[in-house]
């Protein structure tokens, strides 16, 4: 294993440590998961390390706004003046 690799094994620790709040029961859960991952080839080490940063962003809501009622208010500023007309490809269900 290089040293590269091992350093990739360790960041990806870190990262997950430090997104989660963990007892000591699922720290060693975590550990023996890294003993496993220590065995894959580097390459395949990369794209898991890859892959949970990945799913770390797509699940972070702390930092996403969320909508609110009213929050498009002002964005549409031109209507037509037929907006509300019946539509001609509709009128043979009318």
């Amino acid at each position: 294993m290089t040293k590269n690799s091992q350093l990739n094994v360790v960041s990806l620790q870190q990262i997950i440590f430090k997104e989660m709040n963990m007892d000591t029961s699922e720290k060693q859960t975590i550990g023996r998961i890294y003993g496993k991952i220590h065995r894959l080839p580097p390459k395949i080490q990369q794209e898991l390390s890859d892959y949970i940063e990945f799913l770390l962003r797509k699940y972070q809501t702390d930092n996403q706004e969320k909508p609110f009622f009213g929050c498009m208010q002002g964005t549409v500023t031109w209507m037509s003046d037929d907006f509300n007309a019946p539509l001609d490809d509709f009128k043979e269900y009318m």
